[in-house]
């Protein structure tokens, strides 16, 4: 039997013998290789697998998210809540199996349609909004005139309102500014985005290459100094998250678990503001998440080796 695995400009070819006229694979692997770890990219990608046994061919397309929800989770959960952090690039993951129109409300505003989702996972930037308090977004559904005779002032009394919406999430704004702005990926193939509060920072020095002997006079003498060639740093952010809701608190977990987590760096030159995501490293920690409706957060980042100096 002879499978072949195609998607994203890339394809793999697998040859197998069948045990008992049967034959069971397992392609995650080539799945695994159909992702770009570094960009990360597209989390969601339109597959194809082609079998070949003897003489007949059998092909069909799936699709291949990124991730993996854990036993008992909600993929894709029809309420969900957000943080949105202005003054940040931030976007929104949505997955649906086919086209559903996107309804936005901005604030006291009406809903308004916007656009479609894709078939698949569609990623909504966020940066075009400048909301004062919330944004909600709903998905699926129609717009109608729904009649509310004494709702607020005269505008309100026929408001336009998706009817039964497949899912709806919505958006409050934080108008924190000061901190580090964490990436990552989800167990759900989604981009999560964070603004963690900056408790310490600490620094690890650490002495390599080869040695280098140092000869100088001092006070009349003659001293010899035997030091390394470089020297290399590492940068270790304690932070936190103080009174995070339940919706926000769940989200952070998942920094926990995933492989690919960024920082968000700026820096304003004569050529403009040059914005950059570095890759960090979360520590691993045992999460307690309670009943309680706020709870607190401890979480260590570890940023890239620097090497400081060189001879």
């Amino acid at each position: 039997m002879i499978n072949t695995i195609s998607a994203n400009g890339k394809t793999f070819t697998d040859v197998s013998e069948p045990i008992q006229q049967k034959v069971t694979k397992d392609i995650s692997y080539y799945l695994q290789l159909l992702f770009n770890p570094i960009t990360a990219g597209n989390l969601c990608l339109d597959v194809s697998i082609k079998i070949s046994i003897a003489s007949n061919d059998f092909t069909f397309n799936t699709y291949c998210l990124w991730g993996a929800i854990s036993p008992g989770e909600t993929f894709n959960p029809a309420q969900r809540q957000h943080s949105l952090f202005n003054g940040y690039p931030q976007t929104f993951s949505i997955f649906t199996e086919e086209p559903k129109t996107i309804y936005l409300k901005i604030d006291n505003g009406l809903f308004e349609e916007i656009g479609t989702t894709l078939q698949g996972t569609t990623i909504i930037p966020l940066h075009n909004y400048n909301p004062s308090k919330s944004l909600i977004f709903r998905f699926g559904g129609t717009l109608h005139n729904h009649i509310n005779t004494f709702d607020y002032t005269f505008d309100y009394t026929f408001r336009l309102t998706p009817i039964k919406p497949d899912a709806e999430v919505k958006f409050n704004v934080s108008n924190c500014a000061d901190g580090i702005f964490l990436r990552w990926i989800d167990r759900q193939g989604f981009y999560q985005y964070y603004l963690l509060q900056r408790k310490a920072k600490n620094f690890q020095t650490q002495n390599n290459g080869q040695a280098v002997e140092l000869d100088y006079f001092a006070f009349g003498k003659h001293f010899n100094n035997v030091d390394r060639q470089n020297k290399t740093e590492t940068q270790t952010v304690s932070a936190f998250v103080a009174l995070a809701n339940q919706d926000d608190f769940y989200t952070l977990t998942s920094l926990f678990t995933s492989p690919l987590v960024w920082a968000y760096f700026q820096n304003e030159t004569d050529e403009g503001l040059i914005e950059e995501w570095i890759p960090v490293t979360i520590a691993p920690a045992a999460i307690a998440m309670s009943a309680a409706s706020l709870q607190d957060l401890n979480i260590e980042i570890t940023f890239p080796q620097t090497q400081i100096q060189h001879l």
